[in-house]
C-alpha cells in the first residue's frame, strides 16, 4: 500500500471512526496509539470500514460473513448496522437485533452462562478484551470463575534439544521464541491484571475434565486440554466448584478477619443454606 492509498482510506473512514489518542510511555521515545478507546475498542473497525466501503462502491450485493466473535466480528457488524439509510439497511439492522442467541459471544476465552461467567485464558498472552469483559461482567454483579491453565511447550523444548549442536537453527528457534512470543508459565500463574477483578478464590488451574462423572456419561471426545491435564492434574479443577454450587455457598478469604467469610457475589442465587436462610429469616 501507498502512502497516498493510506490517506485515501483514511479520509474515508474517517466519519465513521474516532479519533483515539497518542499518548507517552515510561519508555523513552515510544508512544501508545489507544485504539482501546476506538468504537467496539479496537483498531479492526478500521479495516472493516475500509473493505466494506469498497464492497458498496463496487455494487457488491453479497452477504458478508466473518468467522470471529470477537474484535473483527464486532467491527464487522457495526460497520454493517452503521451503512445505507434505506428500507433495506431498516431491514440489516432489524436482523441484526433480532439474531441475539445466535450471535452469542460463546468460545474459550469468554463464557456467558447469565447468571455467572467462566474465563478461560492461557496466561503466556494478555488480552484487553478480556479485562475489558471481566470488568463489565464485575460491573453486573456476576461472579467471574478464571481458568488460569498451566503454560508449557514440550515441541518447542524437545526442538531445542535437537538443535542444540545447531548454531544457526539455536539462533532461528531463539528468534521465534521472542516474535511468537513463547512464554512458559507451567505454574498457571494469573496476571496481576486480573487478580484485582477476580477476587483469590475464583481462580481454578483448570477443568478437571478427566475426573469429572460427565465424561463417559455424555460422550466427551478427548481434546489437548485433557491431555495437558492428564499429565498436570489441576489442584484446583473448576468442575467440582461448579457442581458444589448447588449444595452451598462459596466463600472467599478474609485479609482483615483472617479467615474464610461468605462470598456476598453469590447470594443473589437461589442456594438452600440453612445458614443463609436462618440469619435472613
Amino acid at each position: 500500500m501507498t502512502l497516498s492509498e493510506f490517506r485515501h482510506i483514511r479520509y474515508r473512514i474517517q466519519p465513521h471512526i474516532r479519533m483515539t489518542p497518542i499518548v507517552p510511555c515510561e519508555i523513552p521515545n515510544l508512544f501508545l496509539k489507544l485504539e482501546n478507546l476506538q468504537y467496539t475498542h479496537s483498531f479492526k473497525i478500521r479495516g472493516a470500514f475500509a473493505h466494506i466501503l469498497d464492497l458498496m462502491d463496487a455494487g457488491d450485493k453479497r452477504r458478508i460473513l466473518t468467522v470471529s466473535a470477537g474484535n473483527h466480528g464486532l467491527a464487522i457488524a457495526r460497520a454493517a448496522w452503521t451503512f445505507e439509510d434505506s428500507p433495506d439497511g431498516a431491514r440489516t439492522r432489524a436482523k441484526l437485533t433480532g439474531h441475539y442467541w445466535e450471535t452469542l459471544h460463546i468460545d474459550l476465552r469468554m463464557v456467558d452462562t447469565a447468571d455467572f461467567v467462566i474465563a478461560h485464558c492461557p496466561t503466556n498472552i494478555y488480552s484487553v478484551g478480556t479485562v475489558h469483559e471481566i470488568a463489565l461482567c464485575r460491573l453486573e454483579r456476576k461472579p467471574v470463575l478464571f481458568v488460569s491453565p498451566p503454560v508449557e511447550f514440550p515441541s518447542y523444548d524437545a526442538l531445542r534439544r535437537h538443535l542444540s549442536d545447531d548454531r544457526v537453527g539455536m539462533r532461528l528457534l531463539e528468534n521465534l521464541r521472542a516474535e511468537l512470543p513463547i512464554k512458559p508459565n507451567p505454574k498457571g500463574i494469573p496476571s496481576l491484571w486480573y487478580m484485582p477483578l477476580v477476587g483469590g478464590e475464583n481462580f481454578f488451574d483448570g477443568f478437571g475434565f478427566n475426573e469429572s462423572k460427565f465424561g463417559k456419561k455424555l460422550g466427551w471426545t478427548e481434546t489437548q486440554l485433557d491431555r495437558l491435564e492428564k499429565r498436570r492434574p489441576p489442584k484446583r479443577p473448576l468442575l467440582p466448584a461448579l457442581e458444589q454450587l448447588n449444595e452451598r455457598l462459596p466463600e472467599k478469604w478474609d485479609n482483615r478477619l483472617k479467615k474464610y467469610v461468605r462470598n456476598d457475589d453469590w447470594l443473589l442465587w437461589d442456594i438452600h443454606d440453612s445458614k443463609i436462610e436462618d440469619a435472613h429469616g
